[in-house]
């Protein structure tokens, strides 16, 4: 097997997985802020590894079985893709300009069980996971074929483990510099830019 043929479907599902990810939201922030704390920060990065994985297979493949049942699905979910791109892109967008200073809050010690059960909720019960997971990641990756389908998760899933343990281990360096609103607005200005070009890629 030429691993060549499926370079395009893994540069893809790393590139849209991790823009997606990047997207700040109550996960990463939790884990921002705990890494800028040490605590328990590889743990909460572990397990949003795992459950973002599992949510990415889930979606493709359940995605996968709907298409092949109904094909005139595909163009439905290719431009409700689309349409959450470029919103989730105006959301970056806005909250570039919106973006308040992370507090410096005084540390608080947090056990292992309250983090757990705290990453689990923030994971499961967060609506934004499903539509990224399910919706966006899963219309972008519809277009390749069977091989294709799991090339692109595992791209998306290389992008959660590399983001996901960048914040952690870096928490404590990037503190000064994540106290600055200047940083956030950056980091949503390049959020906002990579969405909306996925989704004109997607479109076209």
């Amino acid at each position: 097997m030429n691993i060549l043929l499926y370079a395009d479907p893994l540069t893809r599902g790393f590139i849209t997985g991790g823009s997606l990810i990047m997207a700040i939201g109550a996960q990463n922030m939790f884990l921002l802020t705990q890494s800028i704390q040490r605590q328990h920060h590889l743990l909460i990065a572990s397990l949003c590894i795992l459950l973002d994985g599992f949510l990415i297979f889930a979606g493709m493949y359940s995605m996968t079985s709907l298409i092949q049942s109904a094909p005139e699905w595909l163009e439905f979910i290719r431009w409700v893709g689309v349409l959450f791109l470029l919103a989730y892109g105006t959301i970056a967008f806005r909250s570039a300009f919106k973006r308040q200073n992370l507090q410096g809050n005084s540390t608080k010690i947090i056990s292992r069980r309250k983090v757990l059960l705290i990453t689990l909720s923030l994971t499961l019960l967060n609506p934004h996971a499903y539509l990224d997971t399910f919706v966006l990641l899963s219309s972008v990756g519809a277009q390749f074929n069977l091989d294709g389908h799991f090339y692109f998760s595992v791209g998306a899933c290389i992008a959660a483990f590399i983001w996901f343990y960048s914040v952690s281990f870096g928490g404590g360096l990037l503190q000064p510099l994540f106290k600055k609103a200047r940083t956030w607005q950056v980091l949503d200005v390049l959020t906002g830019l990579i969405m909306w070009g996925i989704a004109l890629g997607l479109a076209l």
